[in-house]
């Protein structure tokens, strides 16, 4: 039996479907790739579910209701060695000054960005060095950061480089500003974007926060019916009182929902996917509550009923009325349900002294049955509300084992005896 373990997903897309319509036009964008911050991985999100991966000549962006598709998050593991042993046999490298920044998180951002400290002391490589150092510095914060570096022998093998750091002042924001804005008051996207940045605990300006902060404003807008709303050409002042960060708007126009037209649906007919929409024909555009039908309503419908590989696409159409004072959305939902999954096993793992047989006793889901998303994540509930064991979490602790010939799933539960 061949099995795959990739963890099973239950249906739908990952969208946030007002970026999805709002980017059919503004695709083409100046902005470079999010990273959510990795202070975001703290946050509770949605479990990860399986994408249709877009064709090369796709430029629509996907997003998720919790993090957008054109946001990634950061390589958020645990830093490594900044020398390999080959390069510590000809320098060690060191840091003078590093005050109020984790040298660890300064080696870890050189590595994900892929610049290398210098194996020997050649004054090209060692300007790049440093000038990678302050430019990490200055994104967060350190506008006036220093970084100069010095060569130190060690003995008559061993050489060091020293970077020595001057963090300098980390002034605050003082206000953010914005131009171009009609629709939303700037009181009210300042406080937005106010809130994204003390979300991070950034009273200071970081470039890769205020970023996803962006798309944050982006959302916010395009949620209440502007679908092409955009935020951008960031500038940033320095005063005496503080920062001013200042943001450019396109507001566009306000949309209205036209046709939805549903495709290859055979479990639910397109009619009973449209009584589950939270729109109807004409209303404004909520890109929050299409998220929600699609991204929890349809999941929860399809995973409770065995299509855990479900994954749609949808395709706007952008039209503007005659007065062009307002835009009408058409929207072509492709839907690709996937084979239908049983439960073929579940089994325990960890410490504890019950037989399986016991456990599975607790459990809501069975074997033989079609699988069940919402019965599984009841059976997990089950578990914990026995106190035999530690939490279990149905995400992280949950090990699922695809057969993609006989449409099967096993799944290992991950338990630790509760310490009494």
């Amino acid at each position: 039996m061949n099995r795959s373990l990739s963890r099973p997903v239950v249906v739908i897309i990952t969208v946030l479907a007002i970026l999805v319509l709002g980017s059919a036009v503004t695709a083409q964008t100046d902005r470079a790739l999010v990273v959510a911050p990795c202070q975001e991985q703290g946050v509770p999100s949605k479990p990860t579910l399986k994408q249709r991966q877009p064709k090369p000549d796709d430029s629509t962006p996907k997003e998720n209701s919790v993090t957008p598709p054109a946001v990634e998050r950061a390589n958020c593991g645990p830093a490594g060695e900044n020398q390999s042993p080959e390069n510590e046999n000809k320098v060690t490298i060191k840091f003078e000054g590093l005050v109020n920044v984790s040298e660890l998180d300064l080696l870890k951002h050189l590595r994900e960005h892929q610049i290398r400290l210098p194996r020997d002391p050649n004054l090209e490589l060692v300007d790049q060095a440093s000038n990678a150092i302050k430019q990490f510095l200055v994104a967060r914060g350190y506008l006036h950061a220093i970084v100069a570096a010095r060569t130190e022998q060690m003995n008559d093998d061993a050489r060091a480089i020293i970077f020595v750091v001057n963090e300098g002042v980390r002034p605050r924001i003082a206000e953010f500003r914005f131009e171009g804005n009609r629709i939303f008051p700037s009181q009210q996207l300042a406080e937005q974007a106010r809130q994204c940045m003390v979300r991070f605990e950034r009273d200071f300006y970081d470039s890769e926060v205020f970023e996803y902060c962006i798309h944050r404003l982006d959302n916010f807008a395009r949620g209440q019916g502007y679908l092409q709303a955009r935020f951008h050409d960031q500038k940033v002042a320095e005063t005496e009182a503080g920062l001013i960060v200042t943001l450019q708007v396109d507001e566009r126009v306000l949309y209205r929902l036209g046709e939805v037209k549903i495709e290859g649906s055979l479990f639910l007919s397109p009619d009973q996917i449209l009584a589950m929409s939270p729109l109807h024909k004409g209303e404004i555009v909520n890109g929050e509550l299409l998220s929600r039908w699609l991204y929890e309503t349809m999941k929860q419908v399809y995973g409770e009923n065995g299509y855990i590989q479900y994954t749609a696409e949808i395709t706007p159409k952008f039209n503007l009325t005659p007065d062009k004072s307002e835009g009408v959305v058409d929207i072509e939902l492709t839907i690709d349900e996937g084979p239908r999954y049983r439960l073929s096993k579940v089994s325990f793992k960890g410490n504890t002294e019950i037989s399986d047989r016991e456990l599975r006793r607790l459990l809501v889901i069975r074997v033989g049955d079609i699988y069940n998303q919402r019965l599984f994540e009841e059976s997990i509930t089950k578990l914990n509300e026995s106190g035999l064991f530690d939490p279990i979490d149905k995400d992280r602790d949950a090990d699922f084992r695809t057969n993609e010939e006989e449409h099967c799933v096993e799944v290992v539960i991950k338990l630790t005896k509760r310490q009494t």
